[in-house]
């Protein structure tokens, strides 16, 4: 599997992608704050927000342990893994920016997310949770995947599957709220958004008609 050669991380036809950047940024951004101000700045939002979390610790009681153990370890040993198996395979093309867009399209998600944690204050002095950090490593490699994949529909599905069971996952061993899985998603959809729009900005004028 590669990336293609050119600034496209999103799989589809030339002529959409920066329309479908722009939404995408634009999307992410307000899928952030709404999930912020209605899942922990709202009094009625956090309440809805930890009933469910609850429900889902009840639900998931008896697989708890194994999917601490999958969540915890296994998937980030998939994501690393990966990484570094596409890195490597672009290295060895010679395609040195294909392999430093593969690292920096999981990592400047995650970054991005880890400093979210950090500035947004939760009310009541309790630790912001927000955004999931899990998820947006998931989330992030899921779409370098199916931005490489041969048949991306089927990647695409599968990764859909893989996404959805890690939200569920960290929700079953009680480190996340759904508004915290919205955020996730928000973040690793502006960042694909913006990096296509970046790398249109960088590529040779040349290229443009191409």
């Amino acid at each position: 599997m590669r990336l293609p050669n050119e600034y496209e991380v999103l799989p589809v036809r030339r002529g959409r992608h920066d329309a479908l950047a722009c939404a995408s940024v634009v999307g992410g951004i307000v899928a952030v704050v709404a999930a912020y101000l209605l899942g922990v700045v709202s009094r009625r939002g956090r309440g809805l927000d930890e009933r469910v979390l609850r429900a889902m610790e009840r639900w998931g009681a008896a697989v708890e342990r194994p999917v601490h153990a999958l969540i915890a370890y296994g998937a980030p040993l998939v994501v690393v893994i990966g990484l570094v198996v596409l890195a490597t395979g672009a290295l060895r093309r010679g395609d040195r920016a294909t392999a430093l867009r593969v690292v920096a399209l999981v990592v400047v998600p995650e970054l991005i997310t880890q400093l979210l944690k950090l500035a947004l204050p939760r009310p009541g002095g309790g630790v912001n949770t927000l955004p999931s950090g899990h998820v947006t490593a998931i989330a992030a490699f899921v779409v370098v995947l199916v931005a490489s994949a041969r048949r991306p529909a089927r990647a695409a599905a599968l990764g859909a599957v893989a996404v959805g069971a890690s939200a569920l996952a960290v929700m079953i061993v009680s480190w996340h709220r759904p508004s915290d899985i919205v955020a996730a998603g928000g973040v690793v959809a502006a960042c694909f958004g913006a990096a296509h729009l970046v790398g249109r900005r960088l590529r040779p004028t040349s290229d443009a008609g191409a």
